[in-house]
């Protein structure tokens, strides 16, 4: 008996040529709605930013206003409102910002207070003041006690979170150490500057030291042979901005006497 086999061609679908329109359209929809997903991140972020460097303009121009109000009053002997203007750190006098100088903050110094010493003083104030300190160093007996303070002047704009940050290195090992130094108003005839001491005493702190020698107490220069030598410090100025008003380098040695 015969068997026959019977087979059976298959043929290729062929797509329609609406049909592939329409599936290309489909497509291209879809990239088109990426593309607008994508754009419109863009921009919301864009607002975002927009909308806080408006925030941050209309704080400061709040500000400002305050204080011209303030200082528009003509009564002066008004015992509430000098306790008013006292409270917000604004001086009876007039203001001293120099039209020509468009910095916020001007450094003046910086100082070292050395218990049973005159002051160590570093001159901030004149051009090119801080270009050759760090080729300057200044000494320190090993074991004094001292305190940092920095003696400045603000004008134009109230200062918003100014604080100090200093960098001490000794081969390889380096501290950073930051104090706050707070806001200010800008300075007046009747208090031409401000000074600010650190809370802690400072410049070679303890954390520094344990590489080299036994701990010491904060408050007083390191000791020892070890701890002598030479140190190299960054410090800055900077604030709630992250604007750097001021940047620079210098050294000091620790020896063992004056």
């Amino acid at each position: 008996m015969e068997i026959t086999m019977k087979t059976t061609t298959i043929q290729p679908i062929l797509l329609d040529n609406k049909y592939l329109i329409s599936v290309k359209s489909w497509i291209r929809k879809i990239h088109n709605l990426r593309e607008v997903h994508h754009i419109r991140k863009i921009h919301n972020l864009r607002e975002v930013h927009q909308n806080l460097r408006e925030v941050h303009q209309i704080r400061k121009i709040h500000n400002l206003r305050a204080i011209s109000g303030i200082r528009a009053r003509t009564n002066q002997n008004d015992e509430s409102l000098r306790k008013w203007k006292e409270s917000l750190g604004l001086g009876a006098g007039n203001t001293i910002s120099d039209p020509n100088d468009p910095r916020t903050v001007i450094i003046l110094s910086l100082g070292l207070e050395v218990e049973g010493r005159e002051d160590i003083i570093i001159d901030l104030s004149a051009p090119g003041a801080v270009d050759h300190l760090k080729e300057k160093p200044f000494s320190i007996k090993e074991g004094a006690q001292f305190r940092m303070k920095a003696t400045f002047k603000v004008q134009h704009n109230i200062l918003s979170g100014l604080k100090y940050i200093q960098v001490v290195k000794r081969m390889g090992i380096s501290n950073k150490m930051q104090e706050m130094i707070g806001s200010y108003s800008p300075n007046t005839t009747d208090k031409p500057f401000y000074e600010k001491k650190c809370k802690d005493h400072f410049v070679v702190s303890v954390s520094l030291i344990r590489a080299y020698t036994n701990p010491v107490e904060p408050e007083v220069a390191p000791s020892g042979m070890m701890a002598r030598g030479h140190y190299n410090a960054v410090s800055k100025f900077i604030d709630d901005d992250q604007q750097t008003h001021l940047k620079f380098e210098w050294s000091f040695d620790i020896k063992k006497d004056w």
